[in-house]
């Protein structure tokens, strides 16, 4: 799924959004979303935005409206021609409080949040659609935009782009509402004393007040889920982890390390945890790692079958996750220690689980097999919150981008 969001500076509309809430969003989807997803920002400047994030240039059209309008352009063939399919358009002042994939998956050609202000039956925070479905709303504004402004007015609908939704498609469209755990804040969530339905999905903070202001952050479920994601990082051995690594950008600025076997000697950059099924080469990994004059603040896990701490080591770890065991190599056994402290999320870097070049030890590995029913074991525990980039392991979990 394309998902795109929407950054502008207006001298028509006081705006306290920046780069650093569309990275946020992005990464309350990725955490929400469990498909394949691909990020762009429709923006006038893209300065600060995440390296996984495409930005595509704001167009002039109806600038000097103000307001939404130039947004409604995301209706016509020509945004279809450009974004290349199916996409999702959400704004930054929503807060995600549950899983999105059943909901966007499922959804029709064309399907719209709905609005909690009668009779105006669209809320433009939340739409799905396919390029091009309903290029009607493009094409009769572009013929005549104050005619169809004035004709919505008289209808008593509100907002901008949500008006001309509206007023051309009518209110027979599939929308996103209670049953589907879309829900205002301002108009439900506040009238329920801030206590969110069990449903929830996504709720609009339309209006003045923003997720992030100071009165909301106070609020469990908004400082929950409106926050970057835990991520981690974990760098195996085989021969295109540093590319790997690479290629995710400024995602790794935000994440932890976690560095398998031989890698933690190997990486000059910061680690934050050194994960081995071999504790007893660790104190000889560690002093390489020291002379090479790296960071050497860190936390150390070993195997011990009983969960005590190997000699020289600061925790110890066995393989079993609820009394299962998550036999697949060292790559599975950092994955397990990623989710014991507590990570959402967890890349793989130089983890294919192929006959791969080990770079630390210059040949090939030819057990893999012997460890891969350790990953497709445990599959429905790893998928969604496990990313691997390059071989075996990306075809199992997906690539993170």
């Amino acid at each position: 799924m394309k998902f795109v969001t929407w950054l502008w500076g207006d001298r028509n509309w006081h705006s306290s959004y920046g780069a650093e809430h569309v990275n946020l969003l992005v990464d309350c989807i990725r955490r929400n979303y469990k498909g394949k997803a691909e990020f762009y920002c429709v923006t006038d400047n893209g300065e600060g935005l995440g390296d996984d994030i495409t930005v595509i240039p704001l167009w002039s059209d109806f600038s000097s409206l103000g307001h939404c309008y130039r947004r409604l352009k995301a209706f016509s063939k020509e945004f279809g021609d450009l974004i290349g399919g199916k996409f999702c358009s959400i704004d930054l002042d929503v807060v995600i409080t549950g899983d999105l994939t059943e909901v966007i998956d499922n959804a029709p050609d064309f399907a719209i949040m709905k609005d909690f202000q009668p009779p105006t039956p669209y809320n433009g925070s939340f739409f799905i659609m396919e390029p091009g479905a309903r290029s009607q709303v493009w094409e009769q504004f572009v013929k005549d935009p104050q005619g169809l402004i004035a004709k919505g007015n008289k209808l008593g609908y509100c907002a901008c782009d949500q008006k001309i939704i509206a007023t051309v498609l009518g209110k027979n469209e599939r929308i996103l509402g209670d049953t589907d755990g879309f829900y205002s804040y301002k108009f439900a969530i506040k009238q329920r004393g801030n206590k969110l339905p069990e449903n929830a999905k996504v709720i609009a903070f339309h209006g003045t007040g923003k997720p992030w202001h100071k009165e909301y952050r106070a609020i469990d479920w908004v400082k929950n889920n409106c926050r970057y994601t835990k991520r981690a990082i974990v760098l195996g051995g085989a021969s295109g982890v540093w590319d790997e690594l690479k290629s995710l950008g400024n995602v790794a600025d935000n994440s932890a390390i976690i560095a398998v076997n031989d890698s933690g000697y190997a990486y000059s950059g910061k680690i934050d945890y050194w994960v081995t099924l071999r504790p007893e080469k660790f104190a000889k990994w560690r002093q390489k790692r020291a002379d090479n004059g790296y960071n050497m603040r860190f936390i150390s896990i070993g195997y011990n079958s009983a969960n005590k701490k190997p000699e020289i080591m600061d925790e110890g770890m066995n393989e079993r996750v609820n009394g299962k065991l998550w036999h697949g190599s060292s790559g599975l056994f950092a994955v397990k220690a990623a989710f014991e402290h507590g990570f959402d999320e967890i890349i793989l870097c130089g983890v294919p689980m192929n006959n791969d070049l080990n770079i630390h030890r210059g040949e090939k590995w030819k057990q893999f097999n012997d460890f891969r029913k350790g990953w497709t074991d445990n599959l429905n525990e790893l998928k969604g919150r496990v990313y691997s980039q390059s071989g075996w392991t990306k075809e199992l979990l997906g690539s993170f981008m």
